[in-house]
């Protein structure tokens, strides 16, 4: 499941795209939007601590998908993409099934594939996916909406 919060993050960024026509463009190439995912940074669960490997600038993350109950998340350092640990789900309601491997593998994929060479990044990131592809975008805060 994913948050409230993220819930209306997405929503404003579908409006958003969907007025600059992007999400319309996606659609007619791809078929129509019948899920999302959005991944962010995290804390790593305590029952996982343990196993991680400490390397300096190594960063936690973690999706949601509005069709799961459960987060997957793993930690690595971007700028190398070294792995620091294993990935984890965690069920977010007590009788969650785990996540298939195709999920997971779709996770650590759209991550990776939204690392910079350089090691940079932004979060959260929004995930639209169709029968056929899916697109991420990492939506910026408005400069007019900012408190100055």
């Amino acid at each position: 499941m994913i948050s409230k919060e993220d819930q209306q993050l997405l929503a404003d960024t579908e409006d958003a795209l969907r007025a600059d026509g992007v999400l319309a463009d996606f659609e007619r190439e791809n078929g129509p939007i019948h899920a999302h995912m959005v991944i962010n940074t995290a804390t790593v669960p305590d029952d996982v601590t343990a196993e991680v490997e400490h390397v300096d600038g190594a960063v936690a993350f973690e999706a949601t998908m509005d069709f799961l109950d459960c987060t997957i998340g793993v930690v690595l350092e971007p700028h190398s993409m070294h792995v620091c640990s294993s990935v984890w789900a965690t069920p977010q309601r007590e009788d969650a099934p785990a996540p298939s491997s195709e999920w997971v593998d779709f996770f650590l994929q759209t991550l990776s594939g939204n690392i910079e060479e350089d090691g940079s990044f932004g979060v959260p990131m929004c995930v639209f996916m169709s029968d056929k592809a899916s697109f991420t975008t990492i939506p910026t805060a408005d400069p007019d909406d900012s408190d100055k």
